[in-house]
């Protein structure tokens, strides 16, 4: 149980990881860095400050549905049925995070841009401000990708260890998007530009890497519940 726990908050931190890696949050930082380039400490914090805006929403959604779990109430006798449902929830997020990868690949071999890199800069050219850079992050939250990765974990842990953990698990989701995005702010800020195949590169290997480590810790647990 605490080994399936384990690997349940290396998963999500690797996915916050790869989430600060999308291209949407790539392009959203550059374009509000240079906005506030003329400022020295903000420059520095655009990243972390997304990040904390994006992560608080990500939070709130992970509660609200761990909340949402517990009041269900179900019986003790129903908990095999959502250790199942945890193993099934962690099969499918699997699956869906490596069609996501193959995804973004056939996009960028297309040359196609998603909708909300199209209108990024237009929308960010008068974003200047600490908190509007914070409400930016909440707002990028707000997309059927991420409230559907919220989700599946958030269900898969609220159906066996509670709210709680859901939460946490929220709190590990921003901090491996505070990692990325804070270091890509800051390198922005120094005009050190990090390669677009570099963080292509990279989001595909931890697209790769969570799908895999989360296939075989569903089987590792399907073998368990048959093993009882």
């Amino acid at each position: 149980m605490h080994n399936d726990l384990l690997a349940m908050f290396i998963i999500v931190l690797l996915l916050g990881m790869r989430h600060g890696l999308d291209l949407d949050h790539l392009a959203a930082i550059d374009a509000m860095t240079r906005n506030v380039s003329s400022q020295k400490t903000l420059v520095k914090l655009v990243g972390i400050l997304f990040s904390v805006g994006h992560g608080s929403v990500v939070i709130i959604i992970s509660i609200i549905v761990g909340i949402s779990m517990k009041l269900l109430q179900l019986p003790a006798i129903l908990g095999f049925y959502a250790q199942l449902a945890s193993i099934l929830f962690l099969l499918l997020f699997s699956l869906v995070n490596f069609y996501s990868v193959f995804q973004a690949i056939r996009y960028q071999q297309a040359g196609m841009m998603t909708p909300k890199l199209l209108i990024i800069s237009k929308l960010l050219k008068n974003v200047h401000h600490p908190f509007a850079i914070f409400c930016v992050g909440g707002i990028f939250a707000v997309s059927f990708d991420t409230v559907s990765q919220i989700a599946f974990f958030s269900l898969s842990s609220s159906a066996v260890y509670g709210w709680i953990i859901a939460m946490l698990l929220g709190v590990v989701f921003m901090a491996g998007m505070i990692l990325i995005d804070g270091v890509n702010g800051y390198l922005l800020s120094l005009i050190i530009r990090r390669a677009d195949y570099v963080s292509r590169l990279l989001s595909r290997m931890l697209g790769v890497a969570i799908g895999l480590f989360g296939f075989t810790m569903s089987v590792d647990g399907i073998i368990k519940l048959i093993m009882v």
